[in-house]
């Protein structure tokens, strides 16, 4: 249980920061882009939550969001619960689950998350213009909270409405970081992009490349 707690507090460091419309960046990355500061800042405004739903597989993190590099991920994916409510809190569930390759095989983690919006949502309200919520792991009858700022930095729409892919970021580039997609793999233009989206929203361009940016490896998952 212990380890599963270190694995907690490590991802949930991964889920926090994104301001724009749901397609994209607002700018081209340029070497005087104004945001280029090593904070991160909000590219995606007018978050839909009854959208932050189904399976999201994990396509790239930051070295900082592992604990070993002999202990990485596979196969790891997000399944989020969309918009749930308590009065006038809104949250969401997102259950958490990879296989930890452990030198002689592999054993599957689980861990069940819930993000809480940090301010009220009434009955009538799904859409928020930012979404910032704190993150807390669920064990059992109990609620530990993990962190108090997370944030959706980026979330790219497709045609039928559906977030298909999302950063979730620190509030400094040198935070923790995830990229998420409802594919498995993505092409190497939009895997491009999302870079792209991490550059304009703040982060050092020193931070974008290998060793930092660490692909997960998607191959012979279920």
């Amino acid at each position: 249980m212990k380890f599963f707690n270190i694995l907690a507090i490590v991802l949930s460091l991964s889920f926090i920061g994104a301001s724009n419309d749901n397609k994209g960046p607002a700018t081209d990355p340029t070497p005087d882009n104004p945001n280029n500061d090593g904070n991160v800042h909000i590219l995606t405004k007018d978050i839909d939550l009854k959208q932050l739903q189904g399976t999201y597989y994990e396509i790239a993190t930051n070295a900082s969001d592992k604990i070993f590099p002999g202990l990485l991920c596979r196969c790891t994916k997000y399944d989020f619960s969309g918009l749930r409510r308590d009065g006038n809190s809104a949250y969401i569930l997102v259950n958490f689950a990879c296989d930890r390759n452990f030198i002689f095989g592999e054993k599957k983690s689980e861990m069940l998350f819930k993000l809480i919006l940090n301010k009220p949502v009434d009955e009538n309200t799904t859409v928020v213009d930012e979404f910032n919520s704190s993150i807390y792991v669920v064990q059992g009858n109990q609620q530990i909270l993990l962190n108090s700022n997370l944030n959706i930095i980026y979330a790219e729409m497709n045609e039928q409405n559906e977030y298909e892919h999302l950063i979730i970021a620190g509030t400094k580039s040198i935070e923790p970081m995830i990229i998420l997609s409802k594919y498995r793999t993505i092409l190497l233009e939009t895997y491009n992009k999302l870079l792209n989206a991490l550059y304009v929203a703040g982060y050092d361009p020193s931070l974008l490349n290998w060793p930092f940016i660490l692909q997960t490896d998607q191959t012979f998952c279920d």
